[in-house]
């Protein structure tokens, strides 16, 4: 088991496996609808893209907004949890955070339209933004355990970790937001410029 494996404690059961599993192909399939039609499906689109009914889909969200802004910020957060808990354990959080970015900024050339959909798509309307702004806190807790072993032997109930991760999801938000009024820009260089600016208060 990994550090952040342990971190996050045991492996869950195969009834919440399950659970997670379809949440996320719900998520996934309302994004990728969205993307294609440029503004959100229907729940019935959903439901039938993701192969489930429309009440699983509000078992599991509130509003198809919700799950379209959670599969919208999973095709990036996703990403970058996985490179930052697959850094160079050696590395202390910002460092860690940092080298993530720049692996990632490798792909944007490739994905640089699909992002840039996405950012654009959840800033289209006062619902995405607001469930966009509800996944942001769920990924600063995945953020923050994915730095917790680089903090060393620090309490659990200590916040460095996750105040630490609330820091680097506002990066990127505000990265972002600059990006989508200048696409032209290098947006992991944006990343990189407000990540340094943490320094000053870690």
């Amino acid at each position: 088991m990994s550090s952040v494996e342990a971190e996050r404690g045991p492996r869950p059961g195969l009834r919440e496996r399950k659970r997670v599993a379809t949440r996320r192909r719900i998520a996934r399939e309302a994004a990728r609808l969205a993307l294609e039609q440029g503004a959100p499906s229907t729940i019935d689109q959903i439901a039938a893209a993701a192969d489930v009914g429309r009440a699983s889909i509000f078992r599991h969200f509130d509003s198809k907004e919700w799950a379209i802004a959670e599969g919208l910020g999973g095709m990036w957060f996703d990403r970058l949890v996985a490179e930052i808990a697959a850094a160079d354990p050696t590395l202390a959080p910002l460092a860690a955070v940092q080298a993530a970015v720049t692996t990632l900024g490798r792909q944007f050339d490739t994905d640089r339209d699909l992002v840039l959909s996405i950012a654009r798509l959840s800033r289209s309307s006062a619902p995405l933004r607001a469930w966009t702004a509800h996944v942001h806190v769920a990924y600063e807790a995945e953020i923050g355990a994915a730095l917790r072993p680089r903090f060393g032997e620090v309490p659990a109930d200590d916040p460095a970790p996750r105040l630490t991760a609330a820091l680097v999801v506002a990066c990127v938000r505000l990265a972002v937001d600059d990006w989508v009024v200048d696409p032209d820009r290098d947006l992991s260089a944006l990343m990189l410029r407000y990540l340094d600016t943490m320094r000053f208060c870690l």
